[in-house]
């Protein structure tokens, strides 16, 4: 199983401020929301955790090939998109749409009934 490990990590916001991290792990298929107020470190954490940050000190160890950060935005995006690129044949009369919903798209990856 992947798994993406941070201990003992400090990684570089600018030049006074810093992230300390000092031990995270994340397994695939985790679900995780990043909550909090405005300039509380949820965008760094997850620049952090996606390799976007120089890590100053400790160790970060991932067995994922990429990580990418999505907003919620973006992932209605790609999933509206994937939709309209698989379903643009036109019903005949008496068809029924086949089709599959956002929400069992997303449950493909994340299982988790109540979220959606």
């Amino acid at each position: 199983m992947s798994s993406l490990q941070i201990l003992q990590g400090t990684f570089r916001l600018s030049d006074t401020k810093t992230l300390q991290l000092p031990q995270l792990t994340l397994n695939a298929g985790d679900s995780w929301a990043f909550v909090g107020s405005n300039g509380s470190g949820k965008s760094a954490l997850a620049r952090a955790l996606a390799g976007e940050l120089p890590l100053l000190k400790g160790e970060r160890q991932s067995q994922f090939s990429h990580i990418t950060r999505l907003s919620f935005e973006q992932l209605q995006k790609l999933v509206s998109d994937e939709w309209q690129r698989n379903n643009t044949d036109m019903l005949g009369p008496g068809e029924d749409d086949t089709g599959r919903t956002t929400a069992e798209i997303i449950q493909d990856e994340v299982k988790d009934a109540p979220r959606c």
